[in-house]
């Protein structure tokens, strides 16, 4: 089984900010301050853990994806706070979480995805449910996002689009997709990856009615599987690419800077069973390190990544 093992080429960090980055580590368990794990018992079925991190302030939120909750780490890797998702079914598949914040980076809602109920649960900042949303049309939930005003993006894999819901979960539109992730600025503007064979990628920012505000092409026509992360408050964005013919554990992470240049890049070994392994917030990166098919011998590890000029 591979482990993650972020390559740090250089001596320069770059990202949005300059504060130092923390790391974590969580352990197996059924204690509070542990996360779940499923193990088969035969090869044909994957293992489960978490599924899905992101990073808040100088704070970690991890979707623990086996006993149905969203934890918040803070700085010295103590639990600051549980949120448990409200009414999940016995039987449930949580593919990816997002986080709507208020001032001085306050979590006062949650929205995660049931992959296998194929729903939306949205609650508050304490776990109430506020609404679940039937996301009817969809195939397989893979990615949300959520903006200010609390309009959901929800990204398909199988049907190649992206669903954009109300706050109030009424369906707005949905719009073409090609699986390369998405993220939400400070702005409430999406931002996305298009590739044509012409042109190769292009960063695409849509403004939150659906409106194409902007199209940088960046070319990289023979990198593969690319991914954007997180958009900085400078415009910047950070992007993962598989290399042509390579590995496609083998990662090479891109910053772009906000006229399209690359101005930062490293790279890595992605990991398994992990949709979300990358934690972006306040300027720093992390990159979880996991072995879910050995859980107890191996913890999960949330270590900063540095990006080379």
């Amino acid at each position: 089984m591979r482990k993650i093992v972020p390559v740090l080429t250089g001596l320069l960090l770059l990202g949005f900010g300059n504060q130092a980055a923390a790391d974590w580590q969580l352990t197996f368990g059924r204690e509070s301050g542990q996360v779940g794990v499923t193990v088969p018992a035969n090869a044909e079925d994957l293992p489960v853990g978490p599924s899905s991190f992101r990073g808040v302030g100088q704070d970690l939120w991890v979707l623990d994806s086996v006993k149905g909750r969203v934890i918040c780490l803070d700085g010295s890797g103590s639990i600051k706070k549980e949120v448990v998702l409200p009414k999940l079914k016995p039987e449930f598949i949580l593919s990816d979480f997002a986080l709507q914040t208020g001032q001085n980076n306050e979590v006062t809602g949650v929205v995660a995805l049931d992959m296998m109920a194929r729903e939306i649960v949205v609650a508050n900042g304490e776990g109430v449910e506020l609404r679940r949303i039937a996301a009817d049309g969809l195939i397989q939930l893979d990615e949300i996002d959520i903006d200010s005003k609390g309009q959901i993006y929800v990204g398909d894999y199988a049907s190649a689009k992206i669903a954009v819901y109300s706050a109030a979960g009424k369906l707005l539109r949905t719009f073409p997709w090609q699986a390369s992730g998405f993220c939400v600025d400070e702005n409430d503007n999406l931002h996305m990856l298009d590739y044509s064979e012409a042109l190769g990628h292009s960063l695409v920012t849509l403004s939150a009615s659906g409106a194409e505000i902007a199209r940088q092409t960046v070319g990289m026509v023979d990198m593969q599987n690319p991914r954007i992360w997180q958009v900085g408050p400078g415009g910047e964005r950070l992007v993962s690419f598989v290399a042509p013919a390579g590995d496609p554990t083998q990662q090479t992470l891109i910053m772009f800077a906000a006229a399209g240049e690359v101005v930062g890049k490293t790279v890595f070994t992605s990991p398994y069973y992990i949709n979300r392994y990358l934690a972006c917030a306040a300027g720093k990166f992390w990159l979880v390190r996991a072995d879910y098919s050995n859980p107890f011998e191996v913890p999960i590890k949330v270590e900063p990544v540095s990006i080379s000029r």
